[in-house]
């Protein structure tokens, strides 16, 4: 399909999740946000590991590990910098730190809540950046498992359960019967595009309502 289908069907992705798991506000904006800037990651990885089309980058195997594995060692590496410079490199002091960033990761989410915060600011870094890389891996893997599942949808398919060193998993997978498959840069792309962005629009629109989805009133009036 093309990127800006992609982009469009990637962003309503995350604005499901985003509803589905009753996201606070700014959480869904940095999961929105993630999926819409990395929604064509899947093509344009292609080009720089020059690999053939809709191969190795369309498994989602692979989506899973490009979402995650960068947003991972950024985020981890800042949160042990960051100990690192509050208690130095003793070990027993460097342990107790890591032990308690779970902890500081509950403060951090309160603190977003109007608490007072009674942490290091070494320690608010830390779980800020643990909590907002969270929400953006968590926007990332909805956009690159968007991405592939979408052109599943095309004539040509995509391998999503793709393997390495397993032929016979990287064939292409077809979601839809020949007669509804979507040709890329054609009406129906175009078409399939403004649809996921009517239905994303629809979502905020509830949300904003204060309407909840069906089976989740218990969750919201908590």
């Amino acid at each position: 399909m093309m990127g800006t289908t992609h982009q469009h069907v990637g962003l309503s992705a995350a604005v499901a999740v985003s509803a589905v798991a009753h996201l606070p506000l700014t959480a869904a904006a940095i999961v929105c946000v993630s999926s819409l800037r990395w929604s064509r990651t899947p093509d344009s990885s292609e080009k720089r590991f020059r690999v053939a089309h809709r191969t190795v980058t369309h498994w989602l195997s692979t989506c899973l590990v490009m979402a995650v594995l960068p947003v991972a060692v950024v985020v981890l590496t800042a949160a042990i910098v960051g100990t690192v410079v509050q208690y130095g490199w003793a070990p027993a002091l460097f342990d107790d730190a890591v032990a308690r960033i779970p902890e500081v990761m509950r403060q951090v989410s309160a603190t977003s809540h109007g608490h007072e915060w009674h942490g290091t600011l070494s320690e608010f870094v830390t779980g800020a950046a643990l909590i907002v890389g969270f929400f953006v891996a968590m926007g990332r893997v909805c956009a690159m498992v968007a991405h592939t599942l979408a052109d599943a949808c095309t004539p040509c398919g995509s391998p999503l359960w793709g393997l390495p060193g397993l032929p016979r998993t990287q064939r292409p997978v077809h979601l839809l019967p020949h007669w509804l498959r979507v040709k890329t840069d054609s009406v129906d792309d175009t078409a399939v595009g403004w649809l996921a962005l009517g239905a994303t629009a629809l979502v905020v629109w509830l949300s904003l309502r204060g309407l909840t989805l069906p089976g989740h009133e218990e969750v919201a009036s908590r």
